[in-house]
């Protein structure tokens, strides 16, 4: 089992710090520059480009481009970097790319199944189009992994639809993921976590000021069901994050049947063109942590 355990990582454990502190919620909320690595729809929300204003309530200036940087610490010395970005395409599509590359640190650790030296890469394009109140996306992906001197990759892709309800009090959403092949080597399995994931993000309600109509709480929740078809694991993601005058945003998730982990908590601030995301993620008994996942955007 040993390139299954390292594999899932880097495709499984999510990358940007908003939907960390979510407990790895995004099939529906998702909107930012990672937005593609949970739903490739999100790629072509249309209020990104005018506003920057999340559906969350975070504000942000008009901007038709972003770009977003992140870093994982997490079990032992494992490391992750990211880096993605998007861009409007016309009125009704976007384009994005991503590339995310792990680092063991050359120590065993309970997560990568006692492997040591081991090296994890992915990069990829989406492309996404809105159709009325439906999204549609896709990516394309390159797949790399090295452990010890042991080394494979391979092609694989994504595929995601959004439904935007009740002017977007509502938002339905599905994915398909990991979905290729990686090249084989002996005494190892490479095969990769093809996910299914499927959930609803509900915006239930808005408090404002009586005076101007200021925004002061935008409330959201979520619910998501995962299924990774080669290990045949379920789990359940739930969330709620609260936006304070639309500055300030705090999260809170849980993720079931996961060995590593279940309380998620996050913090997002947003200042001018700048987003900047915090989640702490506390480990299970065993595997040390807890991890920090730390998130900076950029639009323009």
């Amino acid at each position: 089992m040993y390139a299954q355990q390292a594999v899932l990582p880097i495709l499984t454990t999510g990358i940007n710090a908003e939907a960390a502190g979510l407990g790895d919620t995004g099939i529906g909320s998702a909107q930012a520059a990672f937005a593609s690595f949970w739903n490739p729809a999100g790629i072509a929300d249309d209020r990104f480009p005018a506003s920057r204003q999340h559906h969350d309530g975070s504000r942000r200036i008009d901007a038709s481009h972003e770009l977003g940087i992140a870093h994982h610490i997490w079990v032992g010395r494992t490391r992750t970097y990211g880096l993605a970005g998007r861009a409007k395409v016309g009125t009704r599509s976007g384009v994005a790319a991503f590339l995310i590359a792990s680092d063991a640190g050359g120590e065993d650790t309970p997560e990568l199944g006692g492997t040591a030296g081991a090296q994890y890469l992915t990069t990829g394009l989406t492309i996404a189009r809105r159709f009325g109140r439906l999204q549609l996306g896709a990516t394309g992906k390159f797949v790399a992994q090295r452990i010890s001197s042991n080394g494979s990759n391979g092609f694989a892709g994504d595929v995601g639809v959004i439904f935007d309800a009740f002017d977007h009090g509502v938002r339905l959403g599905a994915s398909l993921l990991h979905v290729g092949t990686l090249s084989e080597v002996p005494a190892f399995v490479t095969d990769l976590p093809t996910t299914i994931r499927a959930g609803v993000a509900i915006y239930p309600f808005k408090v404002v000021a009586v005076e101007d109509g200021f925004p002061l709480l935008d409330l959201m929740v979520a619910v998501e069901l995962e299924q990774i078809t080669s290990t045949n694991d379920s789990r359940l993601h739930v969330a709620a994050s609260g936006v304070v005058l639309e500055t300030i945003v705090a999260r809170v998730g849980y993720v079931t049947n996961d060995a590593l982990r279940g309380l998620t908590l996050g913090l997002g601030l947003s200042f001018d063109a700048f987003e900047f995301d915090y989640a702490i993620v506390p480990f299970s008994d065993g595997f040390g942590g807890p991890g920090h996942v730390l998130t900076l955007s950029y639009g323009w």
